[in-house]
């Protein structure tokens, strides 16, 4: 990520990228302090940013959510709930493989934090991203009617899925999908998970 100088000008907050116009401009007279941007700043932006697409969201204003969603990516490309809703926009608004490229991202930054994992809190969380990136590619598989596809996506979803109640909701819609094509190996094993957890 590029280094970014943070200038404050008049009580007024901006950055400009580190480059020979940037330093030339540090040299001003009116400008007040200078200070490199942390990786806390960018996560801080990051939030902040997506917390006004959920807004929007929430608020019905796809394209403003979109925006801001892609804002809070560019400040922390590794905002996972960043690329799980905005994901899940495109996969609304039918532009599966915007939609796609985000929950294929997520997954691989849950391959990339499992291990870095070092208590079982944070092996569940790194498994709990992976879930829902392989859950948003299958319904977006499902959505084109590659169907196979999209079973093999919620079949891994469900390898990895720490949440009980997340389980439920894949085992059930398995057991739909199992009963129609007539596995009935596969439907007897979602079924059997259901009684256990009754």
């Amino acid at each position: 990520m590029a280094s970014k100088l943070v200038y404050h000008i008049g009580g007024i907050k901006f950055s400009r990228k580190e480059n020979a116009l940037g330093k030339a401009f540090a040299r001003l007279p009116y400008v007040t302090t200078i200070s490199k941007m942390t990786w806390s700043d960018h996560y801080d932006i990051s939030e902040r940013r997506f917390e006004t697409a959920s807004k929007y969201r929430n608020g019905g204003n796809a394209p403003k959510a979109i925006k801001y969603y892609k804002k809070a990516l560019k400040a922390n490309p590794e905002n996972e709930l960043a690329h799980l809703h905005l994901g899940g926009i495109c996969r609304e608004r039918k532009e599966y493989a915007e939609a796609a490229k985000h929950y294929v991202r997520l997954i691989q930054l849950g391959k990339k934090m499992q291990p870095e994992s070092e208590t079982p809190a944070d092996a569940d969380h790194a498994k709990a991203i992976r879930a829902e990136g392989y859950d948003g590619l299958g319904k977006v598989f499902w959505s084109i009617g590659d169907y196979k596809t999209g079973v093999e996506m919620l079949e891994k979803s469900l390898e990895t899925q720490p949440s009980v109640s997340r389980k439920l909701a894949l085992y059930s819609f398995l057991l739909s999908y199992y009963n129609d094509v007539g596995d009935k190996e596969k439907a007897e094993r979602c079924e059997a998970f259901l009684n256990v957890v009754d």
